[in-house]
């Protein structure tokens, strides 16, 4: 077995930072090697993007700032689930905030 197949093991872990919508965790872990580091680990609820086609060769983007990034882009319609929300609940509710609703929904990753 190499070291690439073996655990890290989590030391310790603190929060960071955290808001509905995400939790930023430090861990202390030791690697295989027997080093220890801290690693960053960022978690998020459950979301859904969609990318709506109008017909076979049309999809439907929206164009807005992300903070992150420092700009503006074009993108799928994103969002949270919501509590008590099914995922295609939210996959539909995503296009329907910019006037569509979807015929059929085809998930493709997960």
């Amino acid at each position: 077995m190499s070291l690439a197949d073996v655990p890290w093991q989590t030391q310790s872990s603190r929060v960071v930072y955290q808001n509905p919508w995400i939790r930023v965790e430090e861990d202390q872990v030791q690697l295989p090697d027997g080093r220890t580091t801290v690693y960053g680990v960022v978690r998020c609820g459950e979301c859904v993007g969609v990318l709506p086609f109008l017909d076979a060769g049309t999809v439907v983007l929206i164009r807005q700032y992300r903070h992150v990034a420092r700009g503006v882009y074009w993108e799928m319609p994103t969002g949270g689930v919501h509590p008590g929300e099914s995922l295609e609940a939210a996959a539909q509710r995503e296009p329907g905030e910019i006037g569509y609703r979807a015929a059929r929904l085809t998930p493709l990753v997960s």
